[in-house]
């Protein structure tokens, strides 16, 4: 399935009272990620080489310029968007971390998802770093975004 894209038409073969049909089905997008009290900005990121989906959660009711946090998955190809109710840690840090007066960017990867470009699996180290470089370089041209400030971490 993760070959086929929103829109795409699909011919599948089912069984109804031992008569086999062919239906006729066109995918619909996938779910967006909804919470009540957290604005979610699906946007792209242009790259080298590469259109990256990305996810940007914003407080409601924002009506200044926020510290950012870009978040980057990890080493798996797997989405980073989580519209289905199951509990996902993840998602509950990220929308944490934007409750508690954030904007929060995520990037797919390469090839996953909606992005295109070469498949995430076959992309190397540099190149990756290179995408989430452009990545942090979108989430800084937000006009919600304050990317005068550096955030200092104290304990």
């Amino acid at each position: 399935m993760k070959s086929f894209k929103s829109g795409d038409h699909l011919i599948c073969r089912v069984q109804r009272d031992q008569k086999e049909m062919d239906i006729e089905v066109t995918l619909g997008d996938w779910p967006r990620e909804r919470p009540g009290d957290i604005q979610v900005v699906y946007d792209a990121v242009d790259a080298p080489q590469a259109t990256l989906r990305s996810l940007v959660t914003i407080p409601n009711g924002n009506t200044r310029k926020l510290p950012a946090i870009l978040f980057l998955q990890g080493f798996d190809c797997s989405s980073v968007d989580w519209p289905l109710p199951e509990p996902n840690l993840t998602r509950e840090l990220i929308y944490r971390l934007t409750r508690a007066g954030f904007v929060v960017m995520r990037s797919e990867k390469s090839g996953v998802g909606d992005s295109t470009g070469t498949p995430c699996r076959d992309v190397g180290f540099r190149d990756e770093v290179s995408l989430f470089t452009s990545a942090l370089r979108k989430l800084k041209s937000y006009d919600f975004v304050d990317s005068d400030t550096p955030l200092v971490l104290k304990r």
